[in-house]
């Protein structure tokens, strides 16, 4: 093999261009060349293709465009190529390409390859590796590879290594490993062999196999959402069908559950009230006394501030978010240290360089870019294999502001014991940009100002939402990040407590972010957030459950609660469709008959149902008068008074969502879009 490996070399070394390419075929009746590409009609160029399927091609003589001469037709369609290819990309969508790789080295095909770079969705940037194919017959592969390229581009992305491709036929790769990863090793390898049958069904088949490939993709894709257009029309159907005694016996069940839930959170908003008078007046307290250079005598902790971006979405807001940290936050400057941990799939300039500026120029900043990252995962447990030396890792999405005294709370907290991890308050700042940064403001005040810390009071346990988070440096090193999470945040939540960790909300840790100001960016958002708690909620339902929170002495109140929030919630969405149909269908078959008024004096044909829906409606009059007064700087009244008077609409939107993404999850379909950024200031 080595004899022939450089007598290949030699050669292709030669620098004069061949008329006629020539391949040696190895078959069990000895040795011929083969002119397929010179065959006068179709019939013998068939037979030639069949021939030749059964060998093993290799490559005696290619053409060879000597620098300064015009390049070959076979160096021109790969530019073609791959400019075609990179004109249809799209920043949302990862390439697919297919590399074939023979034996030789052509020095024009390679300066081809060296000079086209392939942009991924979410790795860096990275150089092919030498495309090295025999013309006449790389013009044909050439042309299958445009053919894949384009129609291809949306499937997942997967790792192959040259030893792999080698021995698969090319028409299997593009089925199971759809993209070479730029994370690949041996990946610039060339591979000595590929078995030419492959080649022939591809070049016969190509561009069906593309079409195919295209329809496979879209189905793939749109299955979730036919799977519950078909939900949603059954569901209507089938409480019209059904007869009426059982229907309302349904309507009860799913009443009586709906109430008890509105009752739940009511309960949660009331035990808020204790834990944020408390933050009031340890606001108080501080703002009248200050902060000393140490705590009750002992040193302030080491805090590593982890500030995690994904630089494409980020580039406009990420040096005004670092001169805030470093300029406003009110913690010992030998105590903490802040590091920007990020991502891109390319160099984006200014920005990197104004980066690494700021570092040099600050000796508490540390700017890391991670290489070959694809997620905000790859990110956390890069940071975490360095040898940093601290006793807290704070977690900030690069979005935040964090309250300047917000680690004072932190190491004040920690210094007491008992305490591994504190999930802080999150709040909304962009609150004036559009209608939906309000509502959404209103849901954070309502959940991080009111539900979380009521249900740390009730249930006995906090969890982690993903920023503004603190942790033992320690136990995070431990446990991670899981990258094939779409939720890693809250993955590492229920991990951390199925293992004993003592988690805590803390209202008085505030921190502001940017809120999504439309609606797509919004519900790629919530799509994502959706799909990850239902993963989780498979993955830890029952051993959380089994185990209970360490923080409750694994008592009955935390594993009630987990089974709520893991396995209760995610069903939740099923029980306020099926009373969204019931009433949707009884509205249709009793109006005509009955008219409007009859239908609202007894709420669809039930009786009882109206006093139960006023029952209702006072648990979320209540909630909401908790939340107003609990209600961040930024936020309106008039903002959270919508938000409860759209409540019942929107919560019925977001169970139709996760629906969807419970059938997402059924056909294993995962999409990852990290959140739009824009370079929004918060008001003065």
């Amino acid at each position: 093999m080595t004899k022939e490996r450089d007598a290949c070399s030699k050669l292709t070394a030669r620098r004069e261009a061949v008329q006629q390419t020539k391949y040696e075929v190895e078959c069990q009746g000895g040795t011929e060349l083969l002119r397929c590409d010179s065959a006068t009609t179709d019939k013998k160029k068939a037979e030639c293709r069949i021939r030749r399927a059964t060998s093993t091609l290799r490559l005696i003589e290619q053409p060879y465009a000597t620098r300064g001469r015009p390049q070959s037709s076979s160096v021109q369609l790969l530019r073609r190529c791959f400019a075609k290819s990179d004109a249809h990309h799209s920043p949302r969508r990862p390439q697919i390409a297919v590399f074939v790789v023979f034996d030789g080295v052509s020095e024009a095909l390679a300066d081809a390859a060296a000079n086209t770079e392939v942009r991924s969705d979410f790795g860096p940037r990275f150089d092919l590796p030498p495309m090295v194919l025999p013309a006449p017959f790389s013009q044909k592969v050439l042309s299958l590879v445009c053919t894949i390229v384009v129609p291809w581009r949306k499937s997942r992305l997967s790792s192959v290594t040259p030893t792999q491709v080698s021995h698969l036929p090319i028409s299997s790769l593009n089925a199971r490993y759809s993209t070479v990863h730029p994370a690949s090793e041996g990946y610039s390898k060339p591979v000595e062999s590929v078995d030419a049958s492959s080649l022939t069904i591809m070049v016969a088949q190509g561009g069906l196999s593309a079409s195919l490939g295209n329809v496979s993709a879209f189905v793939y894709s749109w299955t979730p959402m036919i799977l519950l257009m078909s939900y949603s029309v059954f569901s209507f159907f089938f409480y019209i069908v059904i007869p009426p005694t059982l229907q309302a016996v349904l309507f009860y069940i799913y009443l009586v559950l709906q109430t008890l839930t509105a009752l739940s959170v009511s309960t949660e908003a009331m035990q808020s009230i204790r834990p944020s008078v408390k933050a009031r007046r340890a606001f108080r307290k501080a703002a009248k006394e200050g902060w000393g250079e140490t705590e009750n005598g002992k040193p302030w902790p080491k805090i590593d501030i982890v500030l995690v971006a994904y630089l494409p979405n980020e580039q406009d807001i990420i040096m005004r978010q670092l001169r805030y940290a470093l300029r406003e936050i009110n913690y010992p400057s030998d105590r903490v240290m802040i590091n920007l941990v990020y991502n891109t799939p390319k160099p984006i300039e200014p920005v990197e360089t104004e980066l690494r500026e700021l570092e040099q120029a600050h000796a508490r900043l540390r700017v890391i870019k991670v290489p070959n990252s694809t997620s905000k995962a790859d990110n956390i447990n890069h940071y975490l294999s360095l040898d940093f030396k601290c006793d807290i890792i704070t977690l900030y999405d690069t979005d935040h502001y964090p309250d300047p005294n917000a680690l004072r709370w932190v190491a004040r907290r920690f210094l007491q014991g008992g305490i591994d991890i504190i999930q802080g308050r999150c709040c909304v700042y962009n609150y004036d940009e559009t209608w939906l940064t309000r509502l959404v403001a209103a849901e954070f005040d309502m959940i991080y100002g009111v539900m979380h810390s009521g249900r740390a009071e009730v249930q006995g346990y906090g969890f982690f939402g993903g920023s503004n988070g603190h942790w033992n440096a320690s136990l995070l090193k431990t446990l991670g990040m899981q990258k094939h999470m779409l939720t890693e945040d809250i993955d590492s939540s229920m991990r951390a407590i199925i293992s004993g960790a003592r988690i805590e909300y803390d209202l008085k840790v505030l921190s502001y972010e940017l809120a999504p100001e439309t609606l797509p960016a919004l519900l790629k958002q919530r799509l994502r957030w959706a799909q990850g708690w239902t993963q989780v909620a498979f993955r830890h339902a029952i051993p959380a459950i089994r185990r209970g929170a360490y923080s409750d002495n694994n008592g009955i109140r935390s594993r009630i609660g987990l089974f709520q929030l893991l396995v209760y919630r995610e069903i939740f969405f099923h029980i306020q469709l099926g009373l969204f149909f019931i009433l949707l269908s009884g509205l249709i078959l009793s109006l005509p008959h009955e008219g409007l008024k009859a239908w609202f004096n007894n709420f669809g044909g039930f009786s009882l149902a109206m006093w139960i829906l006023g029952l209702n409606l006072i648990c979320l009059f209540v909630t909401m008068c908790i939340t107003l007064k609990n209600r961040s700087n930024f936020t309106h009244p008039m903002g959270i008074i919508l938000f409860g008077l759209l409540s019942p609409f929107y919560y019925t939107a977001v169970s139709f969502s996760s629906v969807f993404c419970h059938f997402r999850e059924f056909v294993k379909f995962e999409k990852w879009n990290p959140t739009a950024r824009g370079a929004k200031k918060p008001a003065a």
